[in-house]
């Protein structure tokens, strides 16, 4: 696999707990790196600058909020149990393998060329962000109520979007299916390891509604291929 300029993709454990010790802030820096609007609002447009390079200047600058609102974040889990920590250095780990098996997805699903890195510029910094969003919703007691997903719905809806996905016409390359199973197998133990910190530190939001929203957040991810 080709070497994508990742820098963004900040969880590598070793990263994060170097990651210098800042004010703690109530919201989040980073942005979505999708958002067009949120874009501009952070780095104002260029008239003559080409949209790949401006999406790939918008996802490097996400890139150093990200590191901001990581750092933020490992200063608040550093003040938890011991038990909590530990949780949440598996909770990073898989998340680690779950971002990094999805741009293995967009390596074989994009091939090569500049707009390949940049699609996984902004893959990295979107997951980075979603992660971001995920813990300061639940710090803030503000997860959406959805409805509750029982492990055979979770799965018929998950066997569903991957057939959708291997039914679509693609030039990817013949070891696709195993990828994307190696995708989705890693979801799970990123799923598994959410469950686990959220059971930890999280007592009062039910598993189904962390379950439901992990789901969701997946879903999302699927339907981007």
């Amino acid at each position: 696999m080709k070497q994508f300029s990742t820098r963004i993709f900040i969880p590598a454990l070793a990263a994060l707990l170097s990651l210098p010790v800042i004010a703690q802030t109530p919201s989040l820096q980073s942005f979505d790196p999708t958002s067009q609007a949120a874009c501009d609002a952070h780095l104002p447009p260029a008239n003559d600058e080409p949209r790949n390079a401006r999406i790939a200047d918008c996802a490097n600058l996400d890139g150093d909020l990200i590191e901001t609102d990581f750092a933020i974040l490992r200063q608040r889990v550093g003040t938890e149990n011991n038990a909590r920590q530990a949780a949440f250095v598996k909770l990073i780990a898989a998340f680690e393998r779950y971002g990094n098996r999805r741009l293995e997805v967009v390596d074989v699903l994009c091939g090569d060329g500049n707009g390949c890195t940049v699609d996984a510029q902004i893959d990295a910094a979107l997951i980075n962000y979603k992660f971001l969003v995920l813990t300061e919703l639940a710090r803030t007691s503000q997860l959406p109520s959805l409805p509750a997903v029982t492990p055979l719905q979770e799965a018929t809806q998950l066997a569903t979007a991957r057939s959708r996905i291997l039914a679509a016409p693609t030039d990817a390359k013949p070891r696709f299916p195993a990828v994307l199973d190696n995708f989705e197998q890693s979801w799970q133990t990123y799923r598994d390891a959410w469950l686990y910190y959220a059971r930890l530190t999280y007592p009062n939001v039910p598993a189904a509604t962390w379950r439901a929203y992990l789901l969701k957040e997946h879903l999302d991810q699927l339907e981007r291929l």
